[in-house]
């Protein structure tokens, strides 16, 4: 059996109030993603490794940059 989660990327420069139908986020989500094992750190090392010009790597770099860590 394939054992599926939904993971999601949050700003954590950006407080708020951020609702998705029955889902409420304390910061803005920016990438959701599906994954199994460890599938959500995959998109972290790749940003870090600066393998990818993607927006999702982008913001991750960005937010390295002002010395936080994107909330997964």
């Amino acid at each position: 059996m394939n054992s599926y989660y939904t993971y999601t990327y949050l700003d954590p420069r950006k407080p708020g109030s951020y609702i998705y139908e029955d889902l409420i986020f304390e910061f803005e989500p920016f990438y959701v993603g599906k994954g199994k094992g460890r599938r959500f750190e995959r998109t972290y090392k790749e940003a870090i490794a600066n393998r990818g010009s993607k927006h999702r790597h982008n913001k991750i770099r960005s937010i390295i940059k002002q010395g936080l860590e994107p909330i997964i």
